[in-house]
């Protein structure tokens, strides 16, 4: 769990290397929970530039409706203006938020690629990428092709699962664990 919420501030901190006046207790909680939510979900990598300029932009909006009276504001807007002035940390508040937030993000971003749910190879999956790559690791990072034994080896996501590769066969690859180790999610070079 200290892992992900160190990926969760660490991935709002290149997002937002500088400070804004548009981050405020009352959406910065949510804006975590927004980006929790995309890496536990999503390949973000890609957009990862353009998450600042959608959250000021939709800040921008924000603003902009709650300068409407009740009657003119969208009925969204005015739902979310009483969830960030009352009761900002409570749990249904925030889901609330977290879920208006992510609609109004995937309407930006419509084609963001989901991760597959399985990010672990089944055994089976294992055993028939093991035979079809002979034993041999595929990486070649840190070796020429090592034989591995069933015991030690890696089963690796060619096309990395934190970037929406899917937990198929195809994508996978044996590696030996000093390869795989050293690719961390870099793209296979074709």
């Amino acid at each position: 769990m200290a892992k992900s919420v160190k990926r969760t501030l660490d991935t709002l901190a290149q997002v937002f290397p500088d400070k804004k006046p548009e981050l405020e207790r009352y959406n910065l909680v949510a804006l975590y929970a927004v980006i929790a939510e995309l890496q536990r979900a999503y390949a973000i990598a890609d957009v990862l530039p353009q998450l600042r300029d959608w959250f000021l932009d939709f800040e921008a909006r924000r603003r902009a409706q709650d300068v409407m009276d009740a009657d003119t504001a969208e009925a969204e807007w005015v739902s979310y203006k009483e969830k960030i002035s009352h009761s900002t940390d409570a749990q249904d508040s925030i889901r609330a938020r977290l879920d208006f937030l992510m609609r109004d993000l995937l309407s930006s971003f419509p084609n963001l690629p989901l991760k597959d749910k399985q990010r672990e190879f089944t055994h089976l999956q294992k055993m028939a990428i093991f035979r079809r790559d002979q034993q041999t690791c595929q990486v070649k990072i840190k070796c020429d092709g090592v034989r591995v034994v069933w015991d030690n080896w890696h089963c690796d996501h060619k096309d990395p699962w934190s970037k929406a590769g899917p937990t198929t066969v195809e994508n996978g690859q044996v590696a030996c664990p000093a390869c795989n180790l050293s690719k961390g999610a870099q793209v296979p070079v074709a």
